[in-house]
């Protein structure tokens, strides 16, 4: 009677040993990649770290904050950043939504389109940056070929307003398979019962989408807009390629000011203190996420 009550709790003590070895290497690796970091960037921009500097590293407080954070140019890169994301995402989700619902449809070469369409998804940013910086060369780039047949004479990239343009078109194009390719397993996944009740019931096309599917499609749309929002918040590699920044200060955002403080100025507490304030910003977005994903 006392071995069989004693069994159990052995069996308990084995599996959690063994739940905790196999969870150490992923643990191990979230701590050197995430916590590490984190923790060292929170350090340096509280000090006066420089990599020109001769000068002993001290504590200077919230100094870096104040300095680099609280500022115009830290506003400036911030309002980019917001741009770029909410513009990206709001095309996406409207052309994705438009063709997601077309290939949805069992049509004949719906599979050829898809694997066109997701095309850009096997592309680095880097390259798109590359492909699109040689497409836009005012000298040799095809889109100077091509307005030549409408009487057009633009460079994109040498003006603010059509530079910020750009980069909010590669974002679209560049991401917009992930977002097409979400938005057909949901449709493909609602409940037909439903929407043929809606049809018969009368409803035309604009009430059938917007106040049937669009709905059912809430937390889909949700989790694409959250995952994309971090991802064009911290946007950098296509924005460094294409424009480095330019024309003037047009295209900075967050993650390029960073940049820019530690590998043009060497002023790593600055940098840190950017890195850092770009973590508060999108720590809320992290808090929606995993509310929404807990089961």
């Amino acid at each position: 009677m006392i071995k069989s009550e004693i069994r159990p709790v052995r069996r308990y003590s084995r599996s959690s040993g063994l739940a905790v070895m196999f969870s150490l290497p992923g643990l191990l690796l979230l701590i050197s990649v995430v916590l590490a970091p984190l923790i060292t960037g929170f350090y340096y921009s509280v000090t006066n770290s420089s990599l020109i500097s001769s000068e002993p590293t001290r504590f200077v407080g919230l100094e870096n904050y104040r300095n680099e954070v609280f500022t115009q140019t830290f506003s400036d890169a911030l309002r980019v950043s917001l741009l770029i994301t909410f513009f990206s995402i709001v095309t996406q989700l409207g052309t994705g939504y438009v063709i997601a619902k077309v290939l949805a449809r069992s049509m004949r070469g719906t599979s050829f389109f898809v694997s066109v369409i997701m095309l850009p998804m096997l592309l680095t940013p880097v390259a798109i940056g590359m492909m699109w910086s040689l497409m836009l060369n005012p000298d040799i780039g095809v889109v100077k070929w091509l307005q030549s047949f409408v009487g057009l004479d633009v460079n994109f990239l040498a003006t603010p307003s059509t530079a910020l343009g750009a980069i909010i078109f590669l974002e679209w194009w560049g991401h917009l398979p992930f977002v097409v390719l979400v938005l057909m397993a949901g449709i493909l996944n609602l409940p037909k019962e439903i929407i043929e009740s809606a049809s018969i019931d009368g409803a035309n096309w604009w009430q059938l989408n917007l106040r049937v599917i669009i709905p059912m499609l809430a937390p889909v749309i949700a989790v694409i807009v959250i995952i994309r929002s971090v991802n064009a918040f911290r946007m950098f590699d296509t924005i460094f390629v294409l424009t480095g920044g330019g024309p003037g200060s047009a295209t900075v955002n967050l993650p390029f000011l960073a940049y820019k403080a530690a590998f043009t100025y060497f002023d790593t507490s600055r940098a840190s203190a950017i890195a850092v304030a770009i973590v508060v910003i999108v720590m809320p977005v992290y808090f929606i996420f995993s509310k929404m994903t807990k089961v």
